[in-house]
């Protein structure tokens, strides 16, 4: 029993702004690279590792979102809202 909440306790939600920027970021990967490549796989590490954030950890906030409507509403448009800066950013470049 004392696991159980050992294990529960340890895996921390991520930060809101840098889980819209990894879901962002990620989208555009499976979007750039065939899924199940190298590429990809390549791609998602390096993003995982640019913010600091396991595979577990943000699928599990991920997962999290999913349940709390007021939540997942508040991450969506983070994550537009990113979306829209990188947009903004690619054109000026």
């Amino acid at each position: 029993m004392i696991l159980i909440l050992i294990a529960a306790c340890s895996e921390s939600e991520v930060d809101s702004d840098i889980m819209s920027k990894t879901y962002v970021e990620i989208l555009i990967a499976k979007e750039t690279f065939p899924k199940g490549s190298d590429t990809l796989a390549s791609a998602e590490k390096n993003i995982f590792e640019k913010y600091n954030v396991s595979a577990k950890e943000y699928y599990s906030t991920l997962e999290s979102y999913k349940t709390d409507q007021e939540k997942w509403d508040e991450f969506f448009e983070k994550s537009r809202t990113y979306l829209d800066s990188l947009k903004i950013e690619n054109k000026s470049n």
